[in-house]
């Protein structure tokens, strides 16, 4: 095989080597496009196809997110419903019609053992039904938290697929729970989840929803709803189930290849799915493939018949010179020149032969004046030209070697290793593995760094081969240095400013001076669909759609004609002929003498722009619709309707604002509404900014306001809707209530009171009489038991002397350690004061009785003049437990006069006067003062401590009824109110002083002559 084409004729070996060669090449290249077009294309399909499986997934996680928030917002209002009355719970749900929004299905009610409560739409045969064993009301009440079920049937005879999200019901304190609010949504209504398959990819392509335990939720295919896909069906599920998400290539469990997309969501344990068949998505790509084919088939023909036809002008020549050169031998004189027939290569091989013939005399000659021409070249060019010996020696080296090295020629000469040690050290190894010949005068040469003398760096292209002599003998190495320091910084330069423009996102277009394109970027290619070959040589006229006006493109060629830059928007029409609109800068292109030598134009995309700004008019001409229906029907409303900006400058409002005020449109919009409803005559009353209410002083009328924020998307502010509402009747029906439920608390309040002093009246009665009693006993045996010990101790003394006089020694001597044993001294001496306390102790105790029979008055329940002063001194006895281990307490009485009042109901007023002045202090010991005095015909109780303080807001509300700043469980908050009611009852007033960290003082102002209503006048006149 090899001899049968040696034996060919050059024709054929050209033409089938060429033929041959370009088509590996074309097919290598073919090759290689079609796998990075694949590639790209399935990049590009991924990552579109991945963000539209994102953001479907926020939508989705956003709503179920919602739904989740609604049913626990209708958990907590079922819950207070059912503290109050569970009865009414149907009618709530009932009147939720928002719930439909969210839950399509219905809503469930459940109680805590599992049966139905209430439901929507309602079903009276389905209350009480059993439900205990769905699946969503067991984790409930195993979790005590939210869930969303499994996707399932209905029991109804339409058996529906659906899904459920069930929030538990739970008590006041969160720890009971009472039952499980349930929402369910139809899997097969048009709701937020069915209008994923009305987001299809491409034509066949679409969405499903699928959950962790491989049951479809949502499926383009209503029958494979509720369905399960097998492990190993589906390797994209089953990677995105081991907690993978992203695009793969993948066969569906249908057995169809396509592009699989999978996203888990986050509130909810399901996984969104986009399945895009491969028939389709790579469809541009194999009809791209097999018109290559054709294309390439067709060239590699015509390529065949063109070598072999361009090659007879070259061969032809060849043979002539061939057959000249065989009878060479036999040929004199001028017989032995070659004719010059032609300029091409094989003319210059012709003169090249005749001159070699010439100089075959005169050689000697020749050599010396090739070597001079040699110098001169090398003395003023950019290389440095090196002949070095076997041995290591220079032979030779360029005199302009001083000029890039910074060494004379002289000291390469003496010192041969000098050029060596030039070369940059990271370079030492490449330079020691370098051999004669690896990079020869055709060749690329060898890039080696060296330090020159000054100490800078330069970059030189090594060129070398082995020289030999006549005999063939290798004579050295010659070579040559050229500096390509600033040949790479330009190219480095220049591989930047390409490479930015390779990869600029606009799309980039340069034109010679009559408009045809020499350059498109990449970015060209795919915004307009043209390859560059197509597109060089033509005029950028061929992306025109036609609906730009001649005087436009008239405009751009006398502003870039003139030198000056044209900026504008362009309607282009892309290859396959989709339109498309661009923002084009188009600015000349001159030379270094400011002559134009072609255009560049750098355009960007902007077709989203313009669809968006089409969009805004539409949705603007939809709004201007909207708002005429809006304004018609707050016309019709009998409330005030306003709308202000976040500096509450009025926008919009109703008709009746403007029919009150007679103001124009003009002099309301831009006004202050605050300012606006003062001047009209509205006065606030309890307005917090964004509820209140407002009483209108021409007619007395009252309304109601409300103050709505309007919200964007990022949860600013963006202005205000202000609404009034007259509530006038209301509120006279409500007084009349409040006031008579004020009376029937005030009678109750003061009925319990009554009886509980009364019940403790009773009770120290009955306490004062069973302990006086015994005491009186114990009392009585004391002052017994203080005379015996008197005269058992003068009769010891007796008894000492005796002993004294008539017993000494032996006799005496066990008497006085009996003495001493039994302690008698200490008896004696600890005996009386061991009495004299236990009769304080029964005095104290009988004072204490006393004290709380005085306290309570049982036998007084008329009004009786009374010292408050003693009345005090006995409240203090009966609080001494709450005050002793707090307080310091310091009286100060006066010298007042008695007061006619209820005794029972002041002593009550002190009591809790003291022990909230004990409280007060807290665990920090302080002091508490009581003073009294008189001034003129009333008489002052004051009662101070140096507790913790009341601020003013607290001050002005301590006497309201059931307002208390104790903890739950430490106080009621109606004992300052009884007080306050109790002290006006007797025509006086109390008066409070507070200061945070300084301490607070009470001050009960009673009238020395009691308690005098109109029909008391007569008596309280005799008493004065």
């Amino acid at each position: 095989m090899v001899n049968r084409f040696k034996n060919l004729s050059i024709t054929i070996k050209a033409t089938l080597l060429l033929s041959l060669t370009a088509m590996f090449f074309l097919l290598v290249l073919s090759g290689v496009t079609y796998l990075f077009a694949r590639h790209e294309l399935q990049q590009s399909i991924a990552t579109n196809q991945t963000a539209a499986v994102n953001s479907l997934a926020a939508q989705l996680d956003e709503n179920l997110a919602a739904s989740r928030n609604y049913l626990h917002y209708l958990a907590t209002h079922l819950q207070q419903i059912h503290a109050s009355k569970s009865s009414d719970l149907q009618n709530t749900l009932k009147h939720h019609d928002e719930s439909r929004l969210f839950f399509d299905a219905g809503l469930i009610l459940l109680s805590a053992q599992g049966r139905i409560v209430a439901e929507t739409p309602y079903n009276k045969e389905r209350i009480g039904l059993d439900q205990h064993e769905r699946e969503y009301y067991q984790q409930v009440v195993k979790s005590g938290k939210s869930v969303v079920s499994a996707p399932y049937k209905l029991s109804s005879s339409r058996s529906q697929p659906v899904i459920a999200f069930a929030v538990p019901v739970k008590d006041g304190s969160n720890s009971q729970l009472h039952g499980v609010l349930v929402g369910r949504r139809n899997l097969q209504k048009n709701g937020f989840l069915q209008k994923l398959i009305d987001a299809p990819i491409g034509k066949n392509g679409y969405f499903y929803l699928i959950d962790q335990d491989r049951t479809l939720i949502i499926h383009p295919d209503p029958s494979r709803i509720l369905t399960t896909i097998p492990a190993g069906k589906n390797k994209a599920i089953d990677a995105a189930l081991a907690g993978q998400e992203g695009t793969w290539e993948n066969v569906n469990s249908l057995g169809i290849p396509g592009l699989t997309s999978i996203k888990p969501l986050k509130e909810a344990p399901w996984y969104l799915a986009a399945q895009y068949p491969l028939s389709e998505a790579y469809a541009p790509l194999h009809r791209a493939r097999l018109a290559f084919g054709v294309v390439l088939f067709i060239s590699m023909a015509l390529a065949v018949v063109a070598v072999w036809f361009s090659m007879q002008p070259v061969v032809r020549p060849l043979q002539r010179l061939t057959n000249h050169l065989q009878q060479l031998g036999t040929k004199q004189g001028a017989d032995r020149f070659l004719t010059v027939n032609s300029q091409d290569e094989i003319g210059h091989l012709t003169t090249v032969f005749n001159e070699l013939l010439q100089e075959l005399d005169d050689d000697v000659e020749a050599q010396e004046e090739a070597a001079e021409v040699y110098r001169i070249i090398t003395e003023f060019t950019n290389e440095v030209s090196l002949w070095q010996l076997e041995n290591g020696d220079i032979r030779y080296i360029s005199p302009n070697c001083v000029r890039f090295f910074g060494y004379m020629d002289a000291e390469f000469y003496a010192c041969p290793k000098l050029l060596n040690a030039l070369i940059h050290p990271d370079d030492q190894k490449t330079w020691s593995n370098h051999q004669p010949g690896s990079c020869s005068m055709g060749g690329e040469g060898l890039e080696i760094r060296l330090i020159t003398k000054d100490g800078s760096l330069s970059v030189f292209r090594h060129y070398c081969h082995q020289v030999v002599d006549k005999q063939g003998s290798p004579n050295g190495i010659r070579s040559s240095w050229l500096d390509i320091t600033g040949q790479q910084q330009m190219e480095s330069m220049a591989r930047k400013l390409s490479r930015a423009v390779e990869q600029s996102s606009s799309t980039i277009v340069i034109t010679n001076i009559d408009g045809a394109i020499e350059y498109v970027n990449p970015r060209f290619c795919l915004t307009t669909g043209y390859t560059a070959d197509e597109v060089m040589g033509m005029n950028p006229r061929v992306l025109k759609s036609g609906d730009m006006p001649p005087e436009e493109y008239r405009e751009l060629w006398r502003t870039i004609t003139s030198g000056k830059e044209w900026r504008g928007e362009f309607h282009n029409k892309r290859k396959d002929g989709t339109l498309y609109w661009e923002a084009a800068s188009i600015l000349p292109l001159t030379d270094k003498n400011g002559v134009i030598i072609g255009y560049l134009a750098v355009k960007d995309d902007i077709s989203e722009k313009k669809a968006a700004e089409y969009l805004m008019i539409e949705l603007f001409q939809q709004v201007e619709t909207a708002k005429k229906e809006w304004e018609n029907t707050l016309d019709h409303l009998r409330d005030f309707i306003i709308l202000t900006d976040p500096e509450h400058k009025i926008r919009r409002y109703n008709r009746i604002l403007m029919e009150m005020t007679s103001l124009s449109s003009s002099d309301l919009v831009g006004r202050d509404w605050r300012e606006l409803l003062q001047e009209m005559g509205f006065k606030f009353i309890n307005f917090n900014a964004s509820s209140g209410e407002l009483l209108h002083l021409r007619s007395g009328r009252n309304y109601d306001i409300n103050v709505y924020p309007v919200k964007s998307e990022h949860d600013d502010t963006q202005g205000f809707v202000v609404s009034l509402n007259d509530t006038t009747e209301l509120h006279t029906t409500a007084h009349e209530l409040e006031k008579a439920l004020a009376e029937l608390e005030d009678a109750q309040l003061q009925i319990y009171q009554q009886e509980k002093m009364a019940s403790i009246g009773q009770l120290a009665a009955g306490v004062a009489h069973e302990i006086n009693n015994p005491m009186g006993f114990i009392t009585s045996n004391l002052s017994s038991l203080e005379k015996y010990v008197s005269r058992l101790y003068e009769y010891i003394g007796v008894v000492d002397q005796a002993m004294q006089g008539c017993c000494e020694g032996a006799l005496a001597e066990p008497v006085h350690e009996a003495r001493k044993r039994l302690k008698i001294d200490r008896i004696l001496d600890d005996a009386h004061q061991l009495i004299e306390e236990s009769q304080d102790g029964a005095g104290r105790v009988r004072r204490i009785v006393q004290d709380l029979k005085n306290f309570s008055r049982v036998d007084q329940a008329e009004t009786a003049l009374i010292n408050l002063n003693e009345s005090l001194e006995t409240t203090i006895n009966i609080a001494w437990n709450e005050l002793k281990y707090v307080a310091d307490l310091h009286r100060e009485f006066g010298d007042i006069p008695k007061v006619n009042c209820f005794p029972q109901q002041l002593n009550q007023v002190f009591l809790n006067l003291l022990v909230n002045s004990a409280h007060a202090l807290g665990e920090t010991r302080g002091d508490i003062t009581v003073q009294t005095e008189q001034q003129g015909d009333q008489v002052l109780v004051k009662i101070s401590d140096t507790g913790c303080g009341m601020p003013p807001e607290v001050q002005r509300r301590i006497f309201e009824p059931f307002f208390t700043t104790k903890e739950v469980g430490k106080g009621t908050g109606l004992g300052l109110s009884i007080s306050y009611d109790i002290i006006k009852k007797h025509g006086g007033s109390i008066e409070v002083q507070s200061e945070v960290g300084r301490g607070t003082t009470f001050t009960v102002v009673l009238p020395v002559h009691g308690p005098c209503g109109e029909e008391e006048q007569p008596s309280c006149n005799s008493q004065q």
